[in-house]
């Protein structure tokens, strides 16, 4: 975190961290272009030191850069992560 976050996360309430969290990720991806969907490579999944790939989804921001958004299995980035969906038949976006 930056010094300059002065947001108490010890002490706030789930309902305050999803708001604190939502305003913090919201501006760089509402309004911006989902480009290309891909699973990890194979370099990719060791050099992040997992067992399996997961999907990225690249996001186009403003200046034209990507955005890789990259589901883990948990705050500490122990594994891939798998994205539950409501997307028929695809409910659940897999690890490979």
């Amino acid at each position: 975190m930056s010094k300059l976050d002065t947001f108490d996360y010890l002490n706030a309430s789930d309902d305050q961290l999803k708001s604190h969290w939502a305003g913090k990720v919201a501006p760089h991806l509402i309004g911006k272009k989902i480009v290309g969907v891909e699973w990890q490579s194979d370099e990719e999944r060791d050099n992040m030191g997992w067992h399996s790939c997961a999907v990225k989804i690249l996001v186009e921001n403003n200046g034209g850069n990507l955005i890789e958004l990259i589901p883990m299995r948990d705050d500490e980035g122990n594994d891939a992560g798998a994205i539950a969906t409501n997307m028929t038949p695809c409910h659940t976006i897999p690890v490979i």
